[in-house]
């Protein structure tokens, strides 16, 4: 049986270090925030577990000249056979509606999404040399927040056993 002082030690150890120990554990697995993002956006998602918006339907871009004119239906179709709504594979999101964007044609936007060290924070950014920040702008700061699966899915697969790893180093 352990000491009132071995307790009250590994208790200490435990609350002096515990918020590092998180924020240890979200640095070294940025690129999961990064993934998941991703992962919604093609599922047709922000992380408020919104659906993308506009819809295909609804876009002004289909109002404009151009090829594209009332075209949305055609835009749907060949948006379906280059990027079909499938389940995610990691978060295992449902597929997106027909009807919603995923932001992804050749993958560039998707790549331009990267994640960096904040203050006590990971931050889910893209990149401002490309097209980036006009379709953030369009579609919602939103796209680039962590939704709920994600987060559980983080919480399950990567900070809990790192909390628990350190538990046992506490002694408790």
């Amino acid at each position: 049986m352990a000491t009132f002082d071995e307790v009250f030690d590994a208790v200490k150890k435990w609350t002096d270090n515990f918020e590092e120990k998180c924020f240890e554990c979200m640095d070294s697995n940025q690129s999961v925030f990064v993934r998941a993002i991703r992962e919604q956006m093609y599922s047709g998602l922000k992380g408020d577990g919104t659906h993308i918006t506009p819809s295909y339907d609804d876009d002004p871009f289909f109002e404009e000249p151009g090829m594209w004119h009332h075209g949305s239906d055609r835009y749907k179709a060949w948006k379906g056979e280059i990027t079909p709504p499938e389940p995610g594979d990691m978060l295992g999101l449902p597929p997106r509606p027909y009807d919603t964007p995923n932001l992804f044609i050749n993958g560039k936007f998707h790549s331009e999404v990267y994640s960096q060290k904040g203050d006590r924070q990971i931050e889910v950014k893209v990149e401002e040399s490309g097209d980036g920040p006009d379709i953030v702008g369009k579609y919602g700061e939103e796209l680039l927040d962590i939704g709920g699966r994600a987060t559980e899915y983080f919480n399950e697969t990567y900070l809990e056993p790192h909390l628990q790893d350190f538990f046992n180093d506490c002694g408790l």
